[in-house]
């Protein structure tokens, strides 16, 4: 279960506090861990239209958003309306991350189904 965490941005870094449960010192120790979010990913969540991208990145990770970023892309142009909020939705639902989807070869839906027997290849 992940553990419940502040994030705060100065100058383009970010600062994450985490609770910490196995300190001998006392019971709840804060944990502060300082993180650089990759330029690149930031720029291209932006790019989609994302807003709040790096205080995103500093709590879901990047490879999460990557691979989120990469399902969503994977879909046919103009298939997908709110790309962001699609992005927003797969890196914050519980779970993995299905693999992008290959595109499908429009002869199947042709040779396939009832009539399929009947078309000439």
């Amino acid at each position: 279960m992940p553990r419940p965490t502040k994030v705060k941005i100065d100058d383009g870094v970010i600062h994450k506090r985490e609770i910490s449960s196995s300190s001998s010192s006392s019971p709840l120790a804060l944990k502060t861990t300082y993180l650089n979010p990759p330029g690149d990913l930031i720029t291209e969540l932006a790019e989609l239209g994302f807003d709040g991208s790096a205080a995103f990145i500093g709590r879901f990770g990047p490879e999460r958003i990557r691979r989120a970023i990469a399902r969503a892309k994977a879909h046919p142009p103009g298939k997908i309306k709110n790309l962001a909020g699609y992005i927003r939705y797969l890196v914050t639902t519980p779970g993995p991350i299905p693999e992008p989807e290959k595109p499908k070869d429009d002869r199947e839906k042709y040779i396939s189904g009832r009539y399929g027997h009947m078309v000439k290849r």
